[in-house]
């Protein structure tokens, strides 16, 4: 059996170079979001610790 829909379809296009005059402006992060990367940042550490 073969699936459909091949691989590399789902390819976003580049995002064109902004220009000098242009700013970037960052997205701003949820407090939903830094609370889960810090909990996994914290068990990762602790992993690593308990490991050696």
């Amino acid at each position: 059996m073969t699936m459909s829909g091949g691989s590399g379809s789902t390819r976003l296009a580049p995002r064109p170079r902004p220009t000098d005059d242009e700013q970037i402006e960052p997205e701003a992060i949820s407090p939903e979001h830094a609370t889960f990367v810090a909990i996994g940042v914290l068990l990762t550490v602790a992993v690593i610790a308990t490991g050696l």
